[in-house]
């Protein structure tokens, strides 16, 4: 049922009046500001560098999920790469938050791994980590045997920024149409 839920719900999203109604009303904006940083990878390191001011870590999140080509998942790759330099050069305290469907898992899952493995050792290059957000049950296992994979192939490994647990970690244009979304990552709830 959750599996069916979560389908209606991207369909939704997908819909030009619900996308309009969301970015470009003032309800609309102030209900999605609260969850995502913007539509472009600049306004989330902006919204990022703003809460780590305020002495809060961050992990950046490509929103979508389950791309359907390769095409589609190297462009995925390639936004996720370009957030990586942009951690870095900005000195973000934070990291990506991935999820492996957008990088072709359930469609090519040797792709995803691969592509998983590079985003891995280029994030223990920057110096920071990636997480890798887990989604719909039926590809746990898959997405914990790449991750196990993923993480034996990283040469250092990198520790998670307070407050993400330690088990999800994993050690120059974005999508035109990329959502980012900026979690701040709680300290002592």
């Amino acid at each position: 049922m959750k599996g069916f839920i979560v389908r209606v719900v991207l369909a939704v999203t997908r819909w030009r009046l619900v996308r309009w109604i969301f970015t470009r009303t003032r309800i609309g904006r102030r209900v999605s500001l609260r969850f995502v940083a913007g539509e472009s990878l600049a306004d989330a390191i902006q919204v990022a560098v703003s809460a780590n001011d305020a002495g809060m870590p961050v992990s950046l999140n490509l929103l979508g999920e389950n791309v359907g080509d390769e095409e589609s998942a190297r462009s995925s790759f390639d936004s996720y790469v370009e957030a990586i330099a942009q951690i870095r050069e900005h000195g973000v305290e934070g990291n990506i938050s991935v999820k492996l469907t957008q990088l072709g898992l359930g469609f090519d899952d040797e792709l995803c791994e691969e592509l998983l493995g590079d985003l891995a050792r280029r994030a223990s290059a920057a110096e920071t980590t990636l997480t890798i957000d887990m989604e719909e049950s039926s590809l746990t296992d898959a997405t914990l045997d790449i991750y196990e994979r993923a993480q034996a192939g990283t040469r250092k490994p990198r520790r998670s920024p307070p407050g993400v647990p330690e088990a999800h970690s994993a050690g120059s244009s974005p999508h035109s149409a990329a959502r980012w979304a900026c979690s701040t990552v709680q300290r002592g709830l």
